[in-house]
This record gives structure tokens, sequence and C-alpha cells, in this order.
């Protein structure tokens, strides 16, 4: 009577876990597809932080004018993988730009779009 219990009660944890796990979802890449600056005040971004996605921006717009303007323009695919690329470093280098508090209030903006 107490092994099936025991066996029960370890079981059901063992369930509720798996259970747990399948409903939090992976942390997924968010890719910043947005300027945050728009939001600026709303985030409140200090002078560096509004300078420093300004030069991010800035080169994000000038490698994306190399690439479509550069010899391999005329495969697309490759085109597309390196914009795809670069718009992921845009995001990663914007994302450690913002604190946690600003991340967060970032996300729940653009859950709202």
């Amino acid at each position: 009577m107490i092994t099936k219990r025991i066996v029960l009660f370890v079981s059901g944890v063992v369930f509720s876990v798996a259970a747990m796990a399948q409903e939090q979802p992976e942390s997924k890449k968010e890719i910043i597809t947005y300027d945050p600056v728009f939001w600026k005040e709303e985030l409140h971004l200090d002078a560096s932080q509004y300078s420093k996605i300004q030069e991010i921006n800035h080169d994000f717009y000038k490698q994306i004018r190399e690439t479509s303007y550069g010899e391999s323009s005329n495969d697309v695919k490759e085109v597309q993988a390196k914009l795809t690329e670069r718009l992921e470093q845009r995001s990663q280098q914007i994302w450690e730009t913002l604190y946690p508090r600003q991340r967060k209030k970032l996300e729940r903006i653009l859950r709202e779009i």
C-alpha cells in the first residue's frame, strides 16, 4: 500500500515537472525589427543609450547598402541571408544596450503592436 502511494507520488511529480517544462517556451531570440528610439521617452533611454542605438542603426544601414550593392547582390538568397544575419547582429547589439527593465518594457510595447 505504501509502495503504491510512493510510486503514484513520484510519477505525479515527474509528470507535473514534465508538463511545466513543456509550458515554458524556450527563450527564443527576439529580433528587434522596430527602432527603440521611437519609444525613447517610454523606455527612458539615457543620452549614452540613445547615442549608442543611433550608432548601431547607422552601421546597420551602412552594411545594408554595402550588401545590396556589393558583388553578391545578384544572388538573392545570399543577400537575404546576409541581411538576416546583420539584422540579428543589430538586434543583439540594441538588446545589450538596454537595461533589464527597458527590455521588459520594449517587449510589452512590441507585443501591443
